[in-house]
C-alpha cells in the first residue's frame, strides 16, 4: 500500500491524480488473461466509488491490514497504521487509502517540507485552472479538504508518533506545515 502512496505522489507532482480501487483475493493471472472476483470488485470500486482522486479500498483488503497472526500480534506492523485507511465525513462506509502518509517515507525535514509544498502547489494549481468547471473543481476541492485534514492531523498527532521527529529542533517545521493548507473560494 505504501508503494501506492509513492506512485500517487510521483504522479501528483506532475499534475496527475490517481483514482482507483483495490481488493484482495485469489485470481487467475496468466500472460494473456487476468480474471477473478478481486479484479471485478476493484473495477466496481474504481468506476462507482472512487469518484474523487482517491484509491478506494474493499473490506477484504482492509481486513488484511487488520489481520492478526496466531500469537495475537498484528501481521502488518506500521507505526501509522491507524491513519492508513481514511473515510470522508458523510461517506464513512467508503474507505480509501491515505495517500499523504508518503511523507513518512523520508526522514529528512527538507524532503518533508518539499512534500507538503508540492501537494499544496499542485492542488492549488488545479483548483485555479478548473474554477470554471464545477464538476472537476469539486473533485479538487475534495482533495484539498483531505490534504488540509491531513495537515491538521500531522501537526496535532502524527508528527509526534514519528521516532525521527524532535519538536525542540524542528526549526518552525510544524508552523511551516500548518501554513501549507490549501485555501480556496466558494
Amino acid at each position: 500500500m505504501l508503494g501506492l502512496t509513492e506512485l500517487y505522489f510521483d504522479l501528483a507532482k506532475r499534475g496527475y491524480f490517481l483514482r482507483g480501487g483495490i481488493d484482495y483475493g485469489l485470481f487467475i493471472d496468466e500472460d494473456t488473461i487476468a480474471i477473478g472476483k478481486p479484479l471485478a470488485v476493484a473495477y466496481e470500486l474504481e468506476s462507482k466509488v472512487a469518484v474523487y482522486p482517491r484509491i478506494a479500498l474493499s473490506q477484504h483488503i482492509i481486513d488484511q491490514f487488520r489481520a492478526y497472526n496466531q500469537s495475537g500480534e498484528k501481521e502488518y506492523d506500521y507505526p501509522f497504521a491507524d491513519a492508513l485507511i481514511n473515510s470522508t465525513p458523510g461517506e464513512e462506509s467508503i474507505k480509501h487509502l491515505n495517500i499523504f502518509l508518503q511523507v513518512f517515507q523520508s526522514d529528512y525535514e527538507d524532503d518533508r517540507r518539499q512534500f507538503f509544498s508540492a501537494y499544496r502547489n499542485v492542488i492549488t494549481h488545479h483548483l485555479t485552472v478548473n474554477a470554471g468547471n464545477q464538476r472537476v473543481y469539486q473533485k479538487y476541492r475534495w482533495l484539498a479538504d483531505q490534504f488540509n485534514a491531513f495537515v491538521d492531523e500531522f501537526v496535532d498527532r502524527l508528527a509526534y508518533l514519528d521516532a525521527d521527529f524532535n519538536p525542540e529542533s524542528s526549526d518552525g517545521f510544524l508552523d511551516f506545515v500548518q501554513q501549507q493548507k490549501v485555501t480556496y473560494g466558494n
